[in-house]
């Protein structure tokens, strides 16, 4: 079944009238068979449908670490200046690269380290600067080559050698390049790199901004998901750029695989239709499977959303790819669908014992956590909606969504880690002569995909 791309996701908004298009799709049939997946089995790939976090980032250790180039047993001084280009080119293969003009290569077998530290300094180089795109950490990476190009501005090649391949680290060397420009562009997003280092839009006409590295003699790491329809890298300087390419891969000896920009959805997914029909399937014949859901099925979108906001309005991509994905099938077998938001409070209040007569202790928030003086209460205020941001009364769903997030129930796509309490906050809610009483609070928010059967049960003209 066809999903709803772009624009179309409006059309969820009057979910009454919304007849999903059955063109090129031949329901599966409903037999006996259809119990032999459950739904999770069958929904547990829909990190697939695009990457969590950001496409590019950047980062610049705070001390800067010579990596002890040598090539070919020919040391290599750093920060790289034109005696110290003369020396890669001469050790290079000189060649055309697509989008990066001339270009001199110079292969593994020729490239040592005889620094000890230069390989934990880039373990962690990487690491810091994959966080902002990925917290999994089951992947592995291999140094692929080191790239010499003209100053200017080049394009990166960001193909996919391999499944499992999800992302390209590049480590530029120091050099005396004044600045550098680092622009990624896919479909309609622009994403620049300022000297915050934080991604954000790009208006039509403004100004590119610009990422300086504080330290000149420091090492730049840049990180891309491939896929990635186009990155620039631009130097104002006469230096060429000269920078290591690692490629970042999934180790496969974990189950999951990390996404990637290659498997952003352009078309229809049997196993999502499959899903639903699975459980309408099963709910019309009175079946119990292990691994469908027992009453409601939740998807943790990925943005934190206003109470009102309506279908069309999900701007994060991959919240906008689970609407046009879920949407058509979830309509063709019966279920309807809302948007349930929450403000969770959690608390914790305790009485801290202190000598006679100090008053005004100051109590710093980072030394207390959560839960490790007394109780921890949680509160929750909930408001569930239709598909057009419209407040809906459904006093059952809120009951059981309620408790199934504080029970640790099953959620799709979940992230919400009631067990960070990383932006708790502390207050002195009373003190006596002998005690202090404390109080740590930490607040969260979160938005969910609710999809329910219909009260009389899925439509019998699919069963």
């Amino acid at each position: 079944m066809e999903p709803l791309p772009g624009l179309k996701i409006a059309r969820l908004e009057d979910y009454d009238s919304y007849s999903p298009s059955l063109k090129g799709f031949t329901p599966p049939p409903q037999t006996p068979d259809l119990a032999n997946s459950s739904v999770a089995d069958l929904l547990k790939d829909l990190a697939y449908l695009q990457p969590r976090g950001e496409i590019v980032a950047c980062f610049v250790p705070e001390e800067p670490q010579d990596p002890g180039l040598v090539l070919d047993n020919q040391p290599i001084p750093s920060p790289l200046g034109a005696a110290e280009i003369s020396l890669i080119q001469a050790k290079s293969i000189q060649g055309q690269d697509e989008g990066l003009g001339d270009t001199a290569i110079v292969e593994t077998d020729k490239i040592a380290f005889s620094n000890p530290a230069w390989t934990s300094y880039v373990d962690a180089g990487i690491t810091a600067s994959l966080n902002p795109m990925t917290k999994r950490k089951d992947y592995k990476y291999v140094l692929v080559n080191m790239t010499l190009v003209a100053p200017g501005v080049q394009t990166l090649n960001l193909c996919a050698v391999s499944e499992d391949h999800f992302a390209t680290v590049f480590v530029v060397f120091p050099s005396h390049r004044h600045s550098t420009f680092i622009e990624a562009k896919h479909g309609s997003l622009k994403i620049g790199k300022g000297r915050d280092g934080v991604a954000r839009l790009v208006s039509p006409g403004e100004e590119r901004p610009v990422y300086r590295p504080e330290h000149l003699t420091t090492p730049m790491f840049i990180s891309l998901y491939t896929g990635i329809e186009t990155v620039t890298l631009d130097t104002t300087s006469e230096i060429p750029i000269c920078f290591l390419t690692y490629h970042i891969k999934h180790d496969t000896t974990y189950n999951t695989p990390i996404p990637t920009l290659n498997n952003v959805i352009t078309g229809p997914r049997e196993e999502i239709t499959r899903a639903f029909a699975v459980w309408a399937y099963c709910l019309s014949n009175g079946i119990t499977l292990s691994g469908n859901p027992d009453r409601y099925l939740f998807y943790h979108l990925d943005e934190e959303y206003s109470d009102d906001t309506r279908a069309s309005f999900m701007m994060h991509k991959k919240d906008e790819a689970i609407l046009g994905h879920f949407g058509p099938p979830a309509k063709h077998y019966g279920f309807d669908m809302f948007i349930a938001h929450v403000n969770i409070l959690q608390a914790c209040v305790w009485e801290n014992v202190k000598e006679r007569g100090k008053h005004d202790i100051e109590y710093p928030t980072r030394d207390w956590r959560m839960g490790e003086n007394g109780p921890v209460e949680t509160e929750t205020s909930w408001v569930v909606a239709g598909m057009d941001g419209k407040p809906v009364s459904n006093a059952t769903l809120v009951e059981y969504i309620d408790q199934h997030l504080k029970n640790g129930g099953w959620f799709l796509n979940d992230h919400l880690n009631l067990d960070d309490d990383s932006g708790r906050t502390l207050e002195v809610i009373e003190r006596s002569e002998y005690t202090d009483r404390l109080r740590l609070t930490c607040s969260k928010r979160a938005s969910f995909l609710v999809i329910s059967p219909p009260r009389d049960g899925p439509s019998k003209a699919h069963n």
